[in-house]
């Protein structure tokens, strides 16, 4: 299938062709319930190896045309009409199944120029403003695509494909009720592969994950090899971390449409989720090796390399992955700790301070950027930036108290008197982290150890401050650090 042209774009044309097909020769029906749109049978044969005699008869020419759009080769089924002698070439709604075909086959172009001159012929024929609204869509002209669907339905109110699309256009705008209402309107004349998956995204995008995960299972049992309906039913289901079932529904997904890369990140994400972080870095590859051009895919994979203790593959991921796009201010604090964990300090606190810079509710990172700066050797830079930073901090605040300490760090008996007494226990954690960072520069060590092992028992598993606290105590385990004792 032409990947230019969106998925429900290219489902309401399939569909539309089948309509065509079935009008045009009996034995000719739609997609059979267990048919999807990008459905590929292995045991059909391409249409380029079939043998057509010179004239074929009128059912062999649709039974052709029928079989090579269910195979997902609109260029066979094109060929296969262009080669046949068919009865009354000019017809209007035989030149629309031509410009259905061209659609399917990304010839957007040549399909507008059939449908406008059928249209120019006969404006109420519903068949070509439905497939000239899909073009305007595969052309993004909404303009165009809004007219001539009310012109459509003017017409003919109750013509489900347009019904669809207006709740797709909704969808799009976030007119949640409306969109629900046009789909449900359009499930209400026929079954609609487009208003049942444009129904269960206005679940998803409405937060009724189990609502949305019904929908998605009908189009599912409907058409078991259209790929896209696995994975959105995967995103139902992983926001209701049922991430087992999310995880197959993905493989379902990568089975049927193997060089689609957004399924492998899909999974991917599903897999750091669980735990699993050498099939999250495998799937990630994977999407990189169809892609690489995903700034997202690179800091994803570098989450699962972190997670694998893989450092410097990962910090060479979210390099790459942030010099692509370099605003991309989530993934500045996980760049900046694996440049400190590398001894890159001066660039670790330039990450930490745009990391502030992006979100001035964590005042961690202005003690981890002077932190890094104070590792460096940059005392000067390090006060500096304390200084100019100061008054994020409430005074009375054991914030405000360790940030003094490491301008002037002479007197820490009262604020290890300020960190005890402190009753959130995550932030007593984090200051008895940035306590002992200090202590250990000033080659206090066995006082050093000490808070870092507060702080590596009072913080969870996951937090910046303890990932720090036990590297710190790795290397003086290892003998990487200073000797013990103050």
């Amino acid at each position: 299938m032409n990947r230019s042209i969106p998925a429900t774009i290219l489902a309401a044309a399939v569909a539309t062709i089948c309509i065509l097909l079935a009008a045009a020769v009996t034995g000719c029906s739609t997609l059979p319930s267990e048919t999807a749109p990008d459905q590929r049978h292995e045991d059909l044969t391409p249409a380029e190896e079939i043998v057509a005699p010179p004239v074929l008869v009128i059912d062999d020419v649709y039974e052709t045309i029928t079989l090579s759009v269910q195979a997902g080769d609109p260029e066979g089924a094109i060929a296969a009409y262009e080669e046949a002698e068919i009865e009354n070439p000019d017809d209007p709604g035989t030149r629309v199944l031509l410009a259905n075909l061209y659609l399917i086959a990304g010839a957007v172009g040549e399909a507008d120029s059939i449908l406008r001159a059928v249209l120019d012929e006969e404006p109420d024929n519903t068949e070509a403003l439905f497939l000239s609204s899909l073009v305007a869509a595969a052309t993004g002209d909404r303009t165009r695509h809004v007219t001539i669907l009310q012109d459509l339905l003017a017409i003919d109110p109750s013509n489900p494909g347009a019904l669809a699309s207006i709740g797709e256009l909704q969808l799009q705008d976030r007119e949640y009720e409306a969109a629900a209402n046009s789909f449900v309107a359009a499930l209400e004349e026929e079954e609609n592969l487009v208003a049942r998956m444009g129904l269960a995204n206005v679940y998803l995008r409405q937060e009724e994950y189990e609502a949305a995960e019904a929908e998605f299972s009908v189009v599912i049992d409907s058409a078991p090899d259209y790929p896209f309906s696995y994975a959105d039913r995967a995103r139902a289901r992983a926001m209701q971390r049922e991430l087992g079932g999310a995880a197959a529904d993905l493989s379902m997904a990568i089975e049927l449409d193997p060089d689609y890369q957004w399924h492998y990140i899909d999974r991917g994400r599903v897999d750091l989720e669980r735990g699993q972080f050498e099939a999250a870095e495998a799937d990630f590859s994977a999407a990189i090796r169809l892609d690489d051009t995903q700034f997202i895919t690179y800091i994803l994979r570098g989450r699962a390399r972190d997670a694998l203790g893989r450092y410097a593959d990962s910090l060479a991921d979210y390099e790459m992955g942030l010099a692509m796009r370099p605003d991309y201010y989530p993934a500045y604090a996980s760049a900046a700790t694996l440049l400190y964990l590398a001894g890159r300090y001066a660039e670790a606190a330039s990450y930490y301070q745009d990391a502030f810079g992006a979100d001035q509710r964590r005042l961690d990172f202005i003690f981890l950027a002077a932190l890094s700066l104070k590792s460096g050797g940059h005392d000067e830079g390090a006060d500096s930036w304390l200084t100019d930073n100061l008054p994020h901090f409430p005074r009375e605040t054991v914030f405000y108290s360790m940030a003094r300490y490491y301008l002037l760090p002479a007197n820490d008996g009262y604020v290890l008197a300020e960190i005890r007494d402190e009753q959130n226990a995550a932030v007593r954690g984090q200051m008895y982290f940035y306590l002992g960072a200090q202590l250990a520069l000033l080659d206090r060590h066995a006082t050093a150890q000490a808070a870092l092992l507060e702080a590596e028992s009072a913080l969870p598993p996951g937090s910046l401050e303890r990932r720090l606290a036990s590297w710190h105590l790795n290397a003086y385990r290892s003998g990487e650090a200073g000797e013990e004792g103050d």
